[in-house]
């Protein structure tokens, strides 16, 4: 850059280079205060969460990570926020955990905490099965497929059996304990 005042040989390079200068120092200037207004913005939404391993946690769901046959007949919308609960096998890094993912998903299993929430059991939850009544198999022949489907009758925990539903096999993978208890007997 040019140093002498403006009484060289070339005062226009030196008037170029100062206003060069003023202008480098408001583009930084103007870039400073656009990281702080977005650093301010982002946090905003930033919450400190850390789970300890053995910890119960729900996993956010969409469309993309859960590509499965039973996701691909419903739409979207009817596609629930939030699956698990699911255990914490450990903690990779500041910001993600290992779960302990059934089969039934076929996706990794590290995630970001940001998908992450706790789960808190609720002992008056009507959505926990308490017994198998019955069970039955559908085969249902369509124009180019057949399918095999088996479903349990489920009464539910604090509802009078009355109340009790068929629910599909694949939909019960979180009481897999009382479903082989029924098998069993």
């Amino acid at each position: 850059m040019v140093k002498r005042k403006g009484n060289g040989h070339f005062p226009a390079a030196f008037h170029f280079a100062r206003d060069y200068r003023s202008h480098i120092e408001e583009a930084r200037e103007a870039l400073e205060h656009a990281a702080r207004r977005m650093k301010k913005h982002a946090h905003r939404h930033r919450r400190d969460v850390e789970f300890q391993v053995g910890d119960l946690v729900l996993l956010k769901t969409n469309a993309q990570m859960l590509k499965t046959k039973q996701v691909k007949q419903r739409h979207k919308g009817l596609i629930p926020c939030y699956d698990g609960p699911f255990e914490v096998v450990a903690k990779i890094g500041r910001v993600a955990y290992r779960l302990n993912i059934p089969r039934r998903l076929v996706f990794h299993q590290v995630f970001h905490v940001s998908v992450l929430k706790k789960y808190i059991l609720d002992s008056e939850d009507a959505t926990k099965a308490e017994m198998v009544l019955a069970k039955r198999e559908i085969d249902w022949e369509g124009h180019h497929d057949c399918y095999h489907k088996i479903e349990y009758l489920i009464k539910w925990k604090n509802r009078p059996v009355e109340s009790a539903t068929w629910e599909r096999n694949s939909d019960l993978w979180q009481f897999e304990d009382l479903l082989r208890a029924y098998e069993a007997t």
